[in-house]
């Protein structure tokens, strides 16, 4: 059950990623040169298919102007801002 819990939390991690990227109509090349984190590795995050460092999550949530937690999804456990 914890792997489908971790693909998961990928997924929808890589969900808003992609919807922030998008939102600012920044391409893959873009943020990588922003980031430091080569254009395969943010195309197999987007996908749910690879987990980056929390260093590079924050450059990339940075790079997308939004807030680290704004990646995650919200849930139960999730204390309140």
């Amino acid at each position: 059950m914890g792997d489908w819990i971790e693909g998961e939390m990928l997924r929808q991690v890589g969900a808003r990623m992609r919807e922030a990227r998008r939102k600012l109509g920044m391409g893959y090349l873009m943020l990588s040169v922003f980031t430091d984190v080569p254009e395969a590795t943010l195309a197999e995050l987007e996908r749910g298919r690879t987990c980056v460092s929390v260093n590079d999550l924050v450059r990339i949530a940075r790079a997308l102007d939004t807030t680290l937690m704004s990646l995650f999804p919200e849930g139960p456990d999730t204390p309140d801002a």
